[in-house]
């Protein structure tokens, strides 16, 4: 049509993503996205729908590029290896940041609560899908005589869980990419 502007939903989403992973939830206005983005409110009202609208759609973004490459990892054979490599991919796009902001879903986890209801629904629905692939793949190395046979795959997949949202909230805190690389080694170290 003419005169209209189009522009591409994906870098625009994009760009979202990453001023609520710096500011969280009610840290940015709108005003913050347009200035982002370089879009009007109406534009971006009428591409994703209001403020709930746009963070949803960015932490589900944040799922596919950063969430579902980390879970990829764990389909090494060996679990220790999995384990390492999901971590340190973890790390890895961590260090990528031009200043420490860590994780738009841990920073959501931590907003749970002041988050509308269908949002604090979409970060535990991502904490159990992240749960559930780790509990499977602690139940295939199980299985295949990988693991102590004592090892408590539920224990051992929620504590991986958490790890992997206290490097990028300690990443945050602190700056320091060997720290939270210790952090990892040191975690581990349990499956020794």
């Amino acid at each position: 049509m003419v005169g209209v502007k189009t522009f591409d939903t994906e870098e625009a989403l994009t760009t979202i993503m990453e001023v609520f992973r710096e500011k969280g939830y009610a840290g940015t206005s709108l005003g913050d996205l347009e200035k982002a983005t370089g879009l009007p409110r109406t534009s971006l009202y009428n591409a994703y729908g209001n403020k709930n609208a746009l963070y949803d759609a960015a932490i589900r973004l944040h799922r596919v590029k950063l969430g579902y490459p980390l879970l990829a990892e764990l389909k090494h054979p060996d679990i220790r290896v999995a384990l390492r490599n999901m971590l340190f991919k973890q790390i890895e796009g961590l260090s990528q940041q031009d200043k420490p902001v860590g994780c738009l879903v841990t920073n959501s986890c931590a907003d749970l609560g002041a988050l509308s209801s269908d949002l604090d629904d979409t970060v535990r629905e991502m904490m159990e899908e992240f749960e559930d692939a780790l509990k499977s793949r602690f139940t295939i190395a199980l299985a295949s005589g990988d693991l102590d046979p004592n090892t408590d795959v539920v224990s051992m997949a929620r504590y991986f869980l958490s790890i992997s949202r206290v490097i990028p909230l300690m990443y945050r805190a602190s700056g320091d990419l060997s720290y939270v690389k210790q952090v990892a080694e040191t975690a581990l170290s349990v499956l020794r």
